[in-house]
């Protein structure tokens, strides 16, 4: 797994822990990666992700871990903006 803190985006220690314990949060409830990303989205943005989404975002946990994974979502604009 790659390091948190070479994410390239806002990489504040808070955004950093915020990330870290949205994961634990995520494996505590489930143990399956498509569950906790669909959890993840739920949390995050108050809907369930498409199929692109959730496929994308579980190969991407799978490979640098969920963590990071939910540092993107923190990180994304529809998770910073409000419409």
């Amino acid at each position: 797994h790659r390091d948190l803190h070479s994410f390239p985006t806002r990489r504040s220690s808070d955004l950093l822990r915020q990330a870290e314990c949205f994961a634990e949060r995520l494996e505590k409830a489930s143990k399956d990666p498509a569950r906790q990303i669909t959890t993840a989205y739920r949390l995050a943005f108050g809907r369930a992700p498409s199929e692109a989404e959730a496929k994308i975002m579980t190969a991407y946990a799978g490979t640098h871990g969920l963590a990071n994974a939910c540092l993107v979502l923190l990180n994304t604009n529809e998770f910073v903006f409000i419409d």
